[in-house]
């Protein structure tokens, strides 16, 4: 069995900010590529806007965006969050990003920030302090696959011993 077989892994981050000349920020695709392909060759369940668009502007309505995403954080068992930032340090700004990461806090669901370590001050005080209110593990945007899936490992069976539900 895989270490991550049956996790149901919801993976945010920004997305209309990054579409410069209509065209997908090709560094963030790669990383959302990445991180994807990891969870789930370690057996995860993958729900992505990002992949589920095609890395391209949504042609579903706002509505339609709300539900399919509010649908997903119900039933995911975590919430993986990337947060890149601009060439001068600073968080790039993602409203959706921002309501998926309250969601997940208020129902409880673990969560993994993958941010730039090297730039921790570009993030807000509420992205950073987000673990006294929630399960929450912050990890570097460039972490080792092994890092990511140990921690959800982690987190997903420390939740359910908790009495954490899982969806």
């Amino acid at each position: 069995m895989s270490l991550l077989e049956g996790i149901r892994v919801l993976v945010g981050g920004p997305m209309k900010a990054l579409f410069k000349a209509n065209a997908f920020d090709s560094d963030m695709r790669q990383r959302v590529e990445i991180t994807v392909s990891s969870l789930r060759s370690a057996g995860a369940l993958v729900y992505s806007a990002h992949l589920a668009e095609k890395f391209e502007i949504a042609r579903l309505t706002s509505v339609q965006t709300t539900a399919r995403d509010f649908r997903w954080q119900l039933s995911c068992d975590v919430y993986v969050a990337l947060l890149p930032v601009d060439e001068f340090g600073v968080a790039i700004p993602s409203a959706g990003t921002s309501i998926e990461l309250g969601w997940a806090t208020a129902f409880r669901k673990p969560v993994v920030i993958l941010s730039d370590h090297a730039y921790t001050a570009g993030y807000s005080h509420l992205v950073r302090g987000l673990q006294a209110v929630s399960p929450v593990e912050h990890l570097d945007l460039w972490s080792s696959r092994e890092q990511l899936i140990s921690t959800i490992s982690r987190m997903t069976s420390v939740s359910t011993e908790e009495g954490i539900s899982r969806g």
